[in-house]
């Protein structure tokens, strides 16, 4: 079929050659071996200071929505001051890059002063201890089917990853835990477990950011310390819904031509159940037992419509 051709040569044709390329790395997750080194910069070198904010996630959970919300409350609510300056950015990927032209975000934010705003999508033993201690962490998290009905959206699309049948990518990759950043309730489980000892971790969930969007801009600005006006609040509101950042070319990667946006828009669909239009029956009994046996463990409650 056409959708696993790409405009570029860079595409990754054969998905099982791409996933023998990615590294375990601390026994934690697969990634590719530049993450795993900028990482390692990172626990080493890397200065976290009192004042950092970090917005954490699975992928595909809903990072560009909080990093938006978070640089707009740290900004006033005023749009005008970071017009013109995407969004990643004003919130760097920690330890990688969305622009194969830019810096990686580690290197970017050595140069600014506090409080920087700062994205990652690490857990576990990949967290350096000092991000733990110093900064104010903002972790969302998402029901695994429509991340993994995101995720394979991002492998149609993207030039660096490779396309995968969608039946493939479920009972393959994405319930195995074999992506970049997996296995998905791992990730959950650890932040939410993190949350509950450390009161400078606010845990949010994608599906209540959904039903109510000002209340949790609300509490994150309380987490953050911003105090701001009820017309500030609904200003943020109104520049986070799903239509403003979907138009909005600072937010929305458009000008980041290696998303491949013409296959699938980086910014899709944001809603709740859209994994109803992707599971088969079968799909989807294998997907509970699955995170029944994830879950078995753990008081995390996720909704999933």
């Amino acid at each position: 079929s056409s959708t696993n051709q790409n405009n570029s040569s860079s595409k990754p044709t054969d998905w099982k050659e791409w996933l023998n390329d990615l590294v375990r790395y601390k026994d934690t997750t697969l990634i590719a071996s530049a993450l795993a080194e900028n990482l390692e910069t990172i626990y080493e070198e890397f200065n976290f200071l009192n004042g950092d904010i970090v917005v954490a996630s699975h992928p595909k959970s809903g990072t560009t929505w909080i990093q938006n919300i978070v640089s707009l409350l740290m900004n006033d609510a005023n749009p005008e001051k970071v017009q013109g300056q995407p969004l990643y950015l004003r919130v760097p990927w920690l330890e990688g890059k969305e622009d194969p032209e830019c810096d990686c975000g580690y290197k970017l934010l050595e140069t600014r002063s506090s409080p920087r705003l700062m994205k990652t999508h690490v857990y576990g033993s990949l967290v350096p201890p000092a991000m733990l201690q110093k900064a104010k962490i903002v972790y969302i998290v998402r029901n695994p089917k429509d991340v993994a009905v995101s995720y394979f959206h991002m492998h149609r699309a993207y030039q660096f990853l490779p396309y995968v049948p969608w039946d493939e990518f479920i009972t393959e990759l994405f319930l195995p835990g074999k992506l970049l950043y997996g296995p998905w309730h791992k990730h959950a489980i650890y932040w939410w477990e993190m949350s509950k000892s450390h009161s400078n971790i606010l845990f949010l969930h994608y599906e209540a950011l959904v039903k109510e969007l000002k209340a949790n801009v609300e509490s994150i600005a309380a987490f953050l310390g911003k105090k701001l006006t009820a017309d500030a609040i609904e200003k943020i509101v109104d520049e986070s819904s799903f239509t403003s950042m979907k138009a909005n070319s600072d937010v929305n990667y458009s000008q980041v031509s290696v998303m491949g946006h013409e296959i699938s828009p980086f910014i899709r669909k944001g809603k709740v159940g859209d994994w109803i239009n992707h599971f088969t029956t079968a799909q989807n009994q294998l997907f509970e037992q699955k995170f029944e046996a994830w879950m078995a463990q753990s008081d995390l409650q996720i909704d999933f419509v």
